[in-house]
């Protein structure tokens, strides 16, 4: 019989290969988890501002009051996100939601960022809605359109 010596080649090649392939993996999971995040701030933002929109009878500081009572119930659907900064400024035309988050991430060469390695994302959603109560321009619409036809 006749012996087969193996080298170890493929051993070697994996221990390079498998650190790099499983930190990929988990970069691809948290920038998953980013979009998420900021789809959902998005969301969040626009919701906020369209029930802002839909309040008649209210001043400015009754408006914002309420926006951001709406807005306490936003925060368990998020991940990886310890809190959220919620601003509302309401004026006579317009109102405006800022949200802002940081986003933890446990690997700090994940988060490349100017050379400093905090570990922390920030994901920001600005958004600015006219203040007409989108029901009631409908129905105004729809009464203009029918004294022309």
């Amino acid at each position: 019989m006749t012996k087969k010596k193996l080298s170890g080649y493929f051993t070697v090649e994996a221990t390079f290969v498998m650190p790099i392939v499983i930190c990929v993996v988990a970069l691809l999971c948290y920038l998953g988890f980013f979009m998420c995040n900021r789809c959902l701030l998005l969301q969040d933002a626009y919701i906020m501002g369209l029930r802002g929109c839909m309040t008649n009878g209210l001043n400015n500081a009754e408006t914002a009051e309420y926006i951001l009572k709406q807005g306490k119930e936003i925060l368990p659907k998020y991940y990886a996100v310890s809190g959220i900064e919620k601003n509302v400024k309401v004026g006579i035309r317009e109102i405006s939601v800022s949200l802002q988050c940081e986003m933890n991430v446990p690997v700090a060469f994940l988060a490349w960022e100017e050379e400093k390695m905090s570990g922390v994302w920030e994901i920001q959603e600005e958004k600015t809605f006219d203040r007409t109560n989108p029901v009631d321009f409908i129905r105004a619409c729809r009464k203009i359109e029918k004294l022309i036809n």
